[in-house]
C-alpha cells in the first residue's frame, strides 16, 4: 500500500508557490559533516537549514539503472561556465567526494522537513568541454562494489589542504586569521591594515568567509583573487552580496599543490602527496623520424 502524504506534505502541494528548488552539497572528504562547497540552482544566493548555498546553473539528469541493476548514477551538467570557475573545479580533488542531491519547494523553505534527498553518491573525475562541466555520481552503495581512485598519478599535491594526508593544520594563526574589514572595503574588496600585513602572494588561492552573526550572509564565501599588500586589500573575481564594511570575516590561506609551495609555504615536504619527478614529457622523442 503506498504510504500517505503528510499533513505538511499536502499543504504544501496545495499553496500557490511549489516551485521545486534544487541543492548540491560536495563534500572533499567523505567523512566529514559539513559541505565545503554548497550550490542552489537559482538566480541567487539561498540560506536553507542553516547553510548557505551559492547560486550556480546546474541541471541533473535522470537517474541512469544500469541494465543488471548493477549500479546507478547521476549525470550533472553546468553550462556556459568561465575560465576562472572552471580552473578552481579542475584542481579541487572531486574524485571520490561524498555528493548530496537534494529538492526543496521555494514557499516552505523555512521547513526542513519537506526537503528530500533526490541522489546520494560518490563523484569521479569530471569533464570539461568548451565552458561546460560535466559530473558523473555513482550511487553510494554501489560505490562499495568498484573502486575508485583516492590517489592519482599526477604532479600536483592530491591532498586537501588540512585534510587527511596533508599533515597541515589549517587552523592554526598563522594559516587562518580573524578580523573586521574596514570602511574602505566593498563587496569585491577586503582592507584591513591591522590583519592583513604578509606578502604579495602570501594569501593566493584562499579564501575570505563572513564570519559576523549579525549579517544574514554569514557564512559565505568567496576566492581570493589577488593581494595588494601595499595598501593591505584582498581583492575578489566574484563579489560579495553585501559590502564587507564593518563585518567580521575569517581570511584562510590557499595551497599551490606544489612540491615547492609545500615545503617553502608549509614546510611539510614529507607528507607531500603528488609526484613531482613524473616527466613533463618524454625524453626520447617517439614516433619521431629522421636523426643526426
Amino acid at each position: 500500500m503506498p504510504k500517505k502524504r503528510t499533513r505538511t506534505l499536502l499543504t504544501v502541494l496545495r499553496t500557490d508557490e511549489v516551485r521545486p528548488i534544487e541543492f548540491i552539497e560536495i563534500y572533499l572528504d567523505p567523512d566529514d559533516t559539513t559541505p565545503d562547497f554548497a550550490f542552489v540552482n537559482d538566480p541567487r544566493d539561498v540560506r536553507f537549514n542553516g547553510q548557505v548555498y551559492t547560486s550556480l546553473a546546474f541541471v541533473a539528469g535522470a537517474v541512469d539503472v544500469a541494465n543488471d541493476g548493477s549500479q546507478s548514477s547521476l549525470q550533472l551538467t553546468a553550462d556556459d561556465c568561465d575560465k576562472q570557475f572552471i580552473e578552481q573545479i579542475q584542481k579541487l580533488p572531486l574524485a571520490g567526494s561524498r555528493v548530496e542531491y537534494r529538492r526543496a519547494f521555494v514557499g516552505r523553505l523555512s521547513t526542513p522537513d519537506v526537503a528530500f534527498t533526490i541522489f546520494s553518491g560518490r563523484g569521479k573525475d569530471p569533464q570539461f568541454v568548451v565552458g561546460t562541466m560535466s559530473w558523473e555520481i555513482v550511487a553510494y552503495i554501489d560505490v562499495l562494489n568498484s573502486e575508485l581512485p583516492r590517489r592519482s598519478f599526477q604532479r600536483g599535491c592530491n591532498w586537501r589542504l588540512g585534510g587527511t594526508g596533508c599533515g597541515v593544520d589549517i587552523t592554526s594563526a598563522d594559516y587562518t586569521m580573524t578580523g573586521t574589514a574596514e570602511a574602505a572595503s566593498t563587496d569585491r574588496i577586503l582592507q584591513d591594515t591591522t590583519v592583513l600585513t604578509q606578502d604579495s602572494e602570501y594569501w593566493d588561492r584562499g579564501y575570505v568567509e563572513i564570519t559576523d552573526a549579525t549579517s544574514e550572509y554569514v557564512g559565505v564565501q568567496r576566492p581570493i583573487h589577488r593581494f595588494d599588500d601595499t595598501n593591505s586589500r584582498i581583492y575578489f573575481r566574484y563579489p560579495f552580496p553585501v559590502s564587507l564594511s564593518g563585518l567580521e570575516y575569517k581570511i584562510v590561506i590557499g595551497c599551490k599543490k606544489t612540491k615547492q609551495d609545500c615545503y617553502s609555504r608549509f614546510d611539510n615536504l614529507a607528507n607531500y602527496g603528488g609526484f613531482a619527478e613524473i616527466p613533463k614529457k618524454p625524453e626520447i622523442p617517439i614516433g619521431e623520424k629522421g636523426g643526426g
